[in-house]
């Protein structure tokens, strides 16, 4: 008798243990998947740039540029950025949030090293990163069916 349940208390180990696996290797192939998503559809902003039509593109990456040299120079949270507006300044980081313009200040050695424009790998980084925020946002609401559909 203790034989047949601990055979079946081991088949249905193996069976969770599957499962486990099952899922994890579902979890890499949506991170794969939504990683390729985002390079195909990423592609042309990391070798054209950013959007050059945007209202307001050439305003971002000078407050980031701005940003980065007065990060670099000692100042951890620049508020005040000194030299745009010749010389005047601007209140920018009162009204944006400054993470955006960390993730390029952080990236902008990195970059200078490996020859890439820190702008366009934070875009990219946005991009992959709204991609598997909502991906994981998607399976609180449905079923893992229709998210991988």
């Amino acid at each position: 008798m203790n034989v047949a349940i601990e055979s079946q208390m081991s088949c249905e180990t193996a069976y969770q243990g599957a499962s486990f696996y099952a899922e994890r290797v579902s979890w890499a192939v949506c991170v794969l998947v939504l990683t390729a998503a985002a390079v195909v559809l990423g592609l042309p902003m990391l070798i054209y740039g950013p959007m050059v039509n945007g209202h307001d593109t050439y305003q971002h990456l000078n407050y980031s540029q701005h940003f980065a040299t007065q990060f670099w120079e000692g100042e951890w949270y620049p508020r005040w950025l000194l030299g745009i507006n010749h010389g005047l300044g601007s209140p920018s980081l009162y009204i944006y949030p400054p993470f955006a313009s960390y993730v390029t200040a952080l990236l902008q050695p990195v970059g200078s090293v490996l020859h890439f424009n820190s702008f366009k790998v934070a875009e990219f980084l946005a991009l992959l990163g709204s991609g598997w925020a909502a991906f994981l946002w998607m399976r609180t609401l449905v079923s893992r069916a229709l998210i991988s559909a």
